[in-house]
């Protein structure tokens, strides 16, 4: 398979040599298409036309080997499971589509409309006036309707624009379809619900023009789309529903010329006529020629083949995006691509995907950078709370605990299950409303003093809040807890040591002395 594949790869033709053959080709298929005029003096000699239709022959065959190349090559690929080839036929598919249904269509339209041998000029001539007439009339239709639909969706769109929350503001509302009725050529407008019941009307104030539509009509509009119907030959409607509003939707009317409405009409049933007389003409036999067929199929392949270049030349830059992409998410951040193409749009998207890589890689190295950094900040800080004697506890602006050493957990003879990614105000319900306080004041910190019971025994203790402000906004508390319940207790002690100093000492000062009596 990978000798079939070398093989392949190295029968190739170069640009100029493609070029080449497409100036080739419509050479020879011009000059066999002169040889076939009528009154051509060259189509006595059958010799001239034979030649020329064998080297059309083998052009057809030449364009035909190459596309069965490209296409053995495509089944290699897929069988080696490239990511190219799966976009490679995809562009494929689209390209091939692309160019056979134009061609298919002319083969056919031709098959069907042109007769050599059976059809004079003269025919040939009312089929195809009558045939155009009709495609104009159709189209001419086709652009009045679309022209309606486009006129339909601007207006809701209008509207749309004055809806907030749930209500239309009338004035700016009126305003804009006023405006857009005055530079279109509209009717009238009409906003009703769905019962029919008509909330606004545009130029027409004893609603003279409105058809409430019917249930089914309701269905297909709430699918939203948008129906036309006609009510006359004067006139042509639009119904569409108005999706930010419940239940609400809109008629718009549009004047129609009526001669030119009536002359389409006459041109559609002139044209049935002529098919059905057509198709009655038992004796007409369409045959076709070899050459017809071989300029069919030459000009397909043609047409094929250019898909095939362009669907390479595409899907190669962006295979190579997809591999570069997949060895990035692996970390490999020097598979970069390469920056040279024919379409100066797909260098931009190159070079920009190269420049994407390489913000890519900085910002990771820097991100890297920053989470090790603060990886040790974090690791410091936490660090020297476990050194504190004090409790430390940080909050968010919500009141939930971030961060907290192990003297909180001696201090107020908690677990650490009972902190962890607990909120503050849950666990110690009886400082909620300093906490609030704390909140709603301007002092940035504020100290309090209480005793409370843990584990039966009475503790007095000192707490502090501390806000953490930036830009203005509180983005966090800081609370620290200190037990000054020794503290206390020594300084009650020493206290009462004093006090009862000073009673000994007024105690002495007032009893007289025996010795001095003596």
């Amino acid at each position: 398979m990978n000798n079939l594949s070398k093989f392949l790869k190295s029968i190739y033709i170069t640009k100029f040599s493609f070029y080449l053959l497409i100036i080739l080709i419509i050479l020879s298929f011009s000059i066999t298409f002169y040889l076939l005029l009528p009154n051509n003096q060259l189509v006595k000699d059958p010799i001239n036309l034979q030649y020329f239709l064998l080297v059309d022959v083998i052009l057809v065959l030449f364009l035909l080997s190459i596309i069965i190349r490209q296409i053995v090559l495509i089944f290699i690929y897929r069988k080696n499971n490239y990511d190219e080839s799966r976009l490679y036929v995809k562009f494929i598919n689209l390209f091939t589509a692309m160019a056979l249904g134009p061609a298919i269509g002319v083969v056919i339209i031709t098959s069907l409309f042109y007769n050599l041998e059976l059809r004079t000029w003269y025919v040939g001539a009312v089929k195809n006036a009558v045939v155009n007439s009709n495609i104009v009339a159709r189209d001419y239709e086709n652009e009045i309707q679309a022209e309606l639909i486009s006129d339909t969706e601007l207006i809701v769109r209008e509207i749309n624009k004055t809806i907030k929350n749930n209500q239309v503001k009338i004035d700016p509302m009126l305003k804009a379809l006023s405006e857009f009725i005055n530079l279109r050529t509209i009717a009238n407008i009409y906003i009703f619900n769905k019962q029919g019941e008509v909330l606004l009307s545009f130029k027409d104030e004893n609603i003279k023009n409105f058809i409430q539509p019917d249930q089914a009509t309701i269905k297909i509009l709430d699918k939203n789309i948008v129906h036309i119907f006609q009510q006359n030959n004067a006139s042509i409607s639009a119904y569409k529903k108005i999706i930010l509003l419940d239940n609400l939707y809109i008629q718009v009317n549009r004047d129609l010329n009526s001669n030119i409405w009536n002359h389409i009409n006459d041109t559609k049933r002139a044209y049935e006529i002529y098919t059905t007389k057509e198709e009655e003409s038992a004796g007409i036999q369409i045959t076709f020629s070899m050459i017809f067929v071989l300029f069919s199929v030459c000009f397909i392949l043609i047409a094929v083949l250019v898909g095939f270049n362009l669907a390479r030349r595409l899907s190669k830059p962006i295979g190579n995006l997809i591999e570069s992409a997949n060895e990035i998410s692996k970390g490999n951040f020097d598979a970069k691509v390469s920056e040279e193409d024919q379409f100066d749009e797909i260098k931009i998207l190159l070079s920009s995907y190269n420049k994407m890589i390489s913000e890519i890689q900085f910002k990771q190295t820097e991100i890297l950078s920053k989470s090790e950094e603060d990886e040790n900040k974090r690791i410091f800080i936490e660090a020297i709370l476990s050194l504190l004697t004090i409790g430390v506890i940080s909050l968010n602006q919500n009141f939930d605990i971030n961060l907290y050493n192990k003297s909180v957990l001696k201090i107020l003879g908690k677990k650490q299950s009972d902190l962890d990614n607990q909120n503050f105000i849950i666990v110690f319900p009886e400082w909620k409303d300093i906490l609030i306080n704390f909140e709603k004041s301007q002092r940035i910190i504020e100290t309090f003093q209480f005793e409370i019971h843990i584990n039966d025994n009475a503790r007095s203790l000192n707490l502090r809040i501390i806000k953490e402000i930036k830009d203005d906004i509180i983005n966090g508390y800081v609370v620290t807890i200190d037990d000054t319940t020794s503290l206390i207790l020594a300084e009650k002690h020493a206290a009462w040591s004093d006090i009862a100093k000073k009673i000994a000492l007024t105690a002495i000062s007032t009893v007289p002395c025996p010795l001095i009596m003596i």
